[in-house]
């Protein structure tokens, strides 16, 4: 009984939860005091406008994940880049919500 696993880590999103980069990207423009498009999010977000699921070396997802920085330094870029005012919870970016309580 010595080697027991302790854990398991799935990357869920897109592999067993159906995950739509369009509706979340739409979400957090609509965040947005600027007029900011899908577009412009999601080339911010996978550093390119297509909806491919997929996302580049220059994107803040892949820099996100690759441990360049961490979600406050990630959710500050956000706010920066698309005009997010700071009434905006950090959850409400985070979570690509709009609405109570955001």
């Amino acid at each position: 009984m010595g080697d027991r696993i302790k854990a398991i880590f799935f990357d869920v999103g897109g592999t067993l939860v159906d995950y739509d980069n369009t509706a979340v990207c739409l979400r957090i423009a609509q965040l947005s005091e600027k007029s900011v498009t899908v577009s412009m999010v999601r080339q911010l977000l996978y550093g390119t406008e297509e909806d491919e699921g997929l996302y580049t070396p220059d994107s803040l997802i892949y820099n996100f994940n690759v441990g360049a920085f961490g979600v406050k330094q990630f959710i500050k870029t956000v706010r920066r880049r698309l005009g997010i005012q700071s009434n905006v919870t950090n959850a409400c970016i985070r979570d690509g919500t709009k609405g109570d309580p955001c």
